[in-house]
């Protein structure tokens, strides 16, 4: 009887609270709907009627923004009470602002196209001929005294000015040669546990005869997300630097990447520096059926378009995420500000693969906090943004390529 009791309690309490849950969602649901109001329609070009996708849409003074979807419709959820106009811009027709644009449930907002057509150019004959304006140079940049003579004696030097430059470069190279190096290994995949030998060739960049400047060879092995594995340090011996990496026993299955350098070459980019890809295999996993060891860790990295993120100017951002055995992993994320602020919202659309349009303003620097399908999040800086500076950005419409300069408000 007591047991029978018991259950009819604890059945009465879980309907109770989930009568409680339902009532605390719906009232959390109607809050949110009563301080917000939808901001909902769709951009055409105003001559074809068309729908205009990836146009850019956001209430000007705020960091509410979205862009066209392909059948040129937008929505944004903002807060009440808001007085700001609504920006809808696009790289291939003129910016249109629209003063209060929380009257209408839905507009159809139309874009007349750009006009890139060119003022008509006169050229004409200047007022002062070759010899004097060279005449003028002369004396305002090079001066009259001795050394500002020998520069620049004859007007035919300007001719030679491409192979003095030759010449420069080639005694900088003579002065301060550059190095290249390719590293040979034994075989192209292992196993955990082995040893990866190798014998890695130095020569000169220019004349690719080997070069006695670098003592030591640096020579490291690297996972699919760019974390150090085993790192060695290599004099040459007979020659030839020659030597191996040992792999450790618990080394997951997957692909691997060999770097190798000198230590003059760290002060060059990384592209000047060898990497070889290779793979390792585990036995371990080939006899519990290909159960994966890998775990939910991922890296993410954010690629502004044109190379540099331009600040004070709309820019695309786009990211790629991977797992740690390098596959392509599903994130959604958010971007805040130094001081915790946040900025906007974002997720992958294919493949850990994604773009999202960004303004960063001075003074500040960002970061975005991600997640994957597993639940866990990581924090990664973005890009810092640049002072000065030009990127150049492409947007494909209809069956055209538009290709514009961005540059910096500061510019």
């Amino acid at each position: 009887m007591k047991i029978i009791l018991i259950s009819l309690y604890l059945q009465n309490n879980t309907m109770l609270m989930k009568n409680i849950l339902f009532f605390l969602i719906t009232f959390l649901l109607i809050c949110i709907d009563a301080y917000s109001i939808d901001i909902l329609g769709k951009v055409y070009d105003s001559v074809t009627k068309l729908p205009i996708a990836n146009a850019s849409i956001f209430l000007k003074g705020t960091s509410y923004s979205t862009k066209t979807n392909g059948s040129g419709a937008f929505y944004l959820k903002v807060a009440k009470g808001m007085n700001t106009s609504l920006i809808v811009s696009h790289l291939s027709y003129e910016i249109l602002e629209i003063d209060n644009p929380f009257e209408n449930e839905s507009m159809e907002i139309f874009l007349n196209e750009r006009d890139y057509s060119l003022n008509e150019i006169t050229i004409s004959p200047g007022r002062f001929s070759r010899d004097k304006l060279f005449n003028a140079f002369e004396q305002q940049f090079l001066g009259n005294d001795k050394a500002g003579k020998s520069s620049i004696r004859e007007q035919d030097d300007i001719q030679d000015i491409p192979s003095r430059l030759v010449s420069l470069f080639e005694k900088q190279l003579e002065v301060f040669p550059q190095e290249k190096i390719y590293v040979h290994t034994d075989k192209p995949y292992y196993i955990s546990g082995e040893k990866i030998w190798f014998r890695a060739f130095l020569a000169d960049a220019k004349s690719h005869e080997p070069v006695p400047v670098s003592r030591y060879v640096y020579v490291e092995l690297f996972n699919s997300i760019d974390s150090l594995i085993t790192r060695v340090k290599i004099r040459q011996e007979e020659g030839s630097y020659h030597g191996y990496l040992p792999v450790p026993e618990d080394t997951r299955e997957g692909y691997y990447t060999i770097r190798a350098y000198t230590f003059f070459m760290q002060n060059q980019d990384e592209n000047y520096l060898f990497t070889k890809s290779l793979y390792i295999g585990d036995p371990q996993a080939k006899t519990t059926n290909h159960v994966s060891t890998f775990d939910s860790d991922f890296d993410v990295s954010f690629c502004p378009e044109g190379g540099s993120l331009m600040l004070g100017t709309f820019c695309k951002i786009a990211f790629k995420a991977i797992k740690s055995d390098g596959l392509a992993a599903d994130v959604s994320g958010t971007i805040y500000d130094q001081s915790g602020k946040e900025i906007r919202e974002f997720e992958s659309e294919h493949s850990g693969m994604g773009s999202f349009p960004f303004l960063a303003e001075k003074g500040k620097s960002y970061y975005a906090v991600c997640k994957n399908n597993d639940g866990k999040s990581k924090r990664f800086d973005l890009p810092a943004a640049v002072d000065y500076g030009y990127a150049l950005s492409v947007t494909g419409m209809k069956d055209k390529i538009y290709v514009n300069v961005l540059k910096t408000a500061f510019v």
